[in-house]
């Protein structure tokens, strides 16, 4: 199985939901701003690219992770095309190598006061 299973799958024919504005539940809660990070592990795709999505549909800055670049790109074009209120930053790293892992929240540090973590990689 390749690291990037959900595009093998859209080329068979299958794939998720299309994500809109209107499904994305909003919050009103003052910490929700673009100054707090979220880190969002497995934000490439599925449940980790919808929480990475609405997260920043909320006002957070969302530092995505996941070692599937082109996934972490399109988790970016997702929120861009729904207006999200905070920001979404790729950061792609294996998370099984722990240099990698370090490097990628020190990035995320550099975005803001890292104060959520959605730890949802398969691994």
């Amino acid at each position: 199985m390749s690291t990037n299973s959900i595009n093998d799958d859209r080329s068979e024919g299958l794939a998720p939901p299309e994500l809109t504005a209107e499904q994305v539940l909003r919050v009103d809660d003052d910490r929700f701003t673009t100054d707090n990070v979220a880190v969002v592990t497995g934000a490439a795709s599925g449940i980790g690219q919808a929480t990475a999505v609405a997260l920043a549909a909320n006002g957070l800055t969302v530092a995505g992770l996941d070692i599937d670049e082109m996934g972490l790109e399109e988790t970016i074009e997702i929120a861009d095309s729904i207006g999200v209120d905070g920001r979404t930053v790729a950061a792609s790293c294996d998370l099984t190598d722990d240099a990698a892992a370090e490097g990628a929240i020190e990035a995320a540090v550099e975005e803001g006061s890292i104060r959520y973590l959605a730890n949802i990689a398969g691994m």
